[in-house]
């Protein structure tokens, strides 16, 4: 898929990752003719107010409103948290609100914004994760939006079929990569351990000082979701990044 096909942009309705469905088009200047002041922006993206960031900011309303009718509170939580995470990945409000320039008028980059949209839309209210997908959109849009188009795509497919829990273990191998898995055994160059999705699991658990046993069991099933669609791999006693894994890594860890 190529994000130059087109003179106009089509906004795809919220559906499952990968799925093209032409929409109501949306011209590339149409950010251009709503005049956002600085301070109706700095509202929507750095400030917790009561109103929607959809409903401050004109443009994002018109926007959000082609890729799904914002008729959910939820949703708009989400939104909120994801804009203003995204604006806090910048040194100043003008750089954020022209990275929202770039990415509104490029068609590569309303395709990034809507597979992300899609992604929101499956999770839950969780900052931390929430966080990660704005860092994806942050990477992905920092310097030609089309450059490496369908690998940024893959990628996100790839976020897609992870649960929130997973992404967010994954976020943290560097807090985790470190553990020695006991008991391991290697036949033809594969390592297989009984416990070490649980070995792992408490490992990361204390390290970030989790005693919750219920909270411990779903890091070790976050482990082997993330085995399971080949994130990871065992390798001797360590957990090592897959291709795959390592590239997604490199979009979603902060840097902060």
């Amino acid at each position: 898929m190529s994000p130059e096909d087109g003179n106009d942009v089509e906004i795809l309705p919220t559906a499952q990752i990968g799925e093209v469905t032409p929409a109501e088009p949306v011209t590339r200047d149409v950010i251009g003719k709503v005049e956002l002041s600085r301070e109706r922006i700095r509202a929507a993206l750095v400030a917790a107010g009561t109103r929607t960031v959809a409903g401050q900011v004109p443009i994002l309303r018109e926007i959000l409103g082609a890729v799904d009718n914002i008729n959910s509170e939820v949703r708009e939580e989400k939104l909120k948290i994801l804009l203003e995470q995204f604006a806090s990945k910048f040194d100043s409000l003008e750089q954020a609100l022209a990275q929202l320039h770039r990415i509104f008028r490029e068609r590569a980059g309303l395709i990034v914004f809507q597979k992300i949209v899609q992604i929101l839309d499956n999770g839950e209210t969780d900052e931390e994760w929430i966080g990660m997908l704005a860092t994806t959109l942050e990477r992905m849009t920092g310097d030609d939006i089309q450059t490496s188009f369908e690998e940024k795509t893959y990628l996100l497919s790839q976020i897609a079929r992870l649960s929130p829990q997973a992404l967010i273990v994954l976020g943290k191998y560097d807090l985790w990569g470190v553990v020695r898995i006991t008991g391991t055994t290697t036949t033809s160059g594969r390592t297989v351990a009984g416990d070490w999705d649980q070995q792992a699991a408490r490992h990361f658990a204390r390290v970030v000082a989790v005693t919750n046993a219920n909270t411990t069991v779903r890091m070790a099933h976050a482990f082997q979701e993330l085995e399971s669609t080949g994130m990871i791999r065992l390798e001797g006693e360590r957990i090592d990044r897959t291709a795959i894994g390592n590239d997604l890594y490199g979009h979603i860890r902060s840097t902060d």
